[in-house]
């Protein structure tokens, strides 16, 4: 009467796993009972610590979108411990994700981005330069065909900073920096041709950029207006407007 007592309670114990974990056939059972075996201890923790769980514990399950309360279990390394996480935990949350990792601060173009393709529905991968390159229309939206006010702003990376300037101060002071040939100073003759296309015959009616001193804006003179024009002092053109020179010797514009 004993041993059925103690071999129920194995019974009870066993019913409870199947429970607990989920039904008979998620369980792969460490041994085989035939009808007229006699039950032992022994069988019986072989029963219970050979037994596995079956893959069809996760695969014969229907499927459903977590949700953010969603609970997972995993187990932490080092402790032989069952633990639980949300799905917001898990992932939704997951800043340290990216903030965790080791940073790169000069990315090629060959690297790889992860992004949410809308029309597929689902996550890929697209290099760092297709990103640039493809979708510029979309990120910028369509092109601007008309002359750009000065509140228009560019990005730009200099010196490791990033930002934006606007068109105004983009085209500021040009006349310092941008070449008219590819000569420098040191070589003589200067036999390097002109970036421009050489304009050989002017006319009246052709103009050059001036710098209007009392607007404080770039403006355009007509060289008949500047030769016509060019000693008066008034309430238009002033002694201190600068003109765009270029100086062959330097290869600058002055």
């Amino acid at each position: 009467m004993q041993r059925f007592a103690h071999s129920a309670k194995w019974f009870v114990l066993i019913v409870f796993l199947v429970v607990a974990v989920g039904t008979a056939s998620d369980l792969q059972r460490g041994i085989t009972f035939s009808p007229t075996e006699h039950i032992t201890n022994t069988k019986l923790h072989n029963l219970i610590d050979q037994s596995t769980i079956s893959t069809t514990f996760a695969t014969d399950k229907s499927s459903a979108q977590p949700t953010a309360s969603d609970v997972f279990l995993y187990v932490q390394p080092g402790t032989p411990i069952w633990r639980k996480t949300t799905y917001n935990t898990l992932l939704l949350s997951a800043t340290n994700l990216i903030t965790g990792q080791s940073e790169n601060d000069a990315p090629a173009f060959n690297d790889y981005l992860l992004m949410f393709d809308v029309s597929a529905g689902s996550l890929v991968k697209t290099p760092l330069i297709a990103a640039w390159t493809n979708a510029t229309t979309d990120l910028w939206g369509p092109d601007y065909t008309n002359v750009p006010a000065g509140g228009f702003s560019y990005p730009y990376a200099y010196q490791g900073n990033a930002g934006r300037i606007e068109h105004s101060n983009l085209f500021s002071g040009w006349w310092q920096w941008e070449l008219f040939s590819t000569n420098v100073a040191s070589a003589l003759p200067q036999t390097n041709p002109f970036v421009l296309s050489v304009h050989s015959a002017p006319t009246n009616a052709d103009a050059i950029r001036i710098w209007d001193a009392v607007g404080q804006t770039n403006k355009a003179i007509t060289l008949a207006g500047w030769t016509t024009n060019r000693v008066q002092v008034g309430p238009g053109f002033t002694n201190s407007d600068l003109i765009n020179v270029f100086w062959t010797r330097t290869n600058a514009n002055n």
